[in-house]
């Protein structure tokens, strides 16, 4: 005979679509977000496609190109506090939750502040490296230093 009857089976069923559909109301914002990272760059070129140059989009490229590698390269302060969060949730610890995302917000805002004392040199250093044409010319600075200015306001929309 079966180890298992259609009752058994049945139920299991349901507390797995339960536990599935928790899970999928946890894991949709950020899936969201890590969406909405590239199609930033995408609308700027999209817009400045209709311009008819290649210089405009050349510039835009150079700074949604900036704006990336910035935002993946301090995305481990999500990553990690999101772990650590998840890990003090699941054992009931309220202080190590209300700890850490003290510690997130204090070293997104150091961060933050190191990013725009620094942003001048760093743009430059990162227009050197990337080595644009001379057509894309002074736009290259003011697209990356459009997307400088957005960091800001994109972190406290995904914390």
């Amino acid at each position: 005979m079966s180890k298992f009857s259609v009752d058994s089976l049945s139920s299991a069923y349901r507390a797995n679509i339960t536990l599935n559909m928790k899970i999928w109301r946890m894991a949709w914002p950020p899936m969201v977000s890590n969406i909405t990272t590239p199609l930033l760059g995408l609308v700027d070129t999209a817009v400045v496609g209709h311009l008819g140059t290649a210089t405009h989009l050349g510039a835009v490229a150079i700074g949604a190109s900036i704006f990336s590698f910035l935002f993946w390269a301090f995305g481990f302060l999500r990553m990690g506090s999101t772990g650590l969060t998840a890990q003090a949730l699941g054992q009931d610890d309220d202080r190590r939750v209300r700890e850490l995302l003290l510690q997130s917000i204090l070293m997104g805002v150091l961060i933050g502040l190191i990013l725009i004392l620094f942003r001048a040199p760093l743009i430059d250093l990162a227009i050197h490296l990337m080595q644009p044409s001379a057509d894309v010319g002074p736009g290259r600075e003011s697209i990356a230093r459009r997307g400088f200015s957005v960091l800001p306001r994109y972190w406290r929309v995904t914390l």
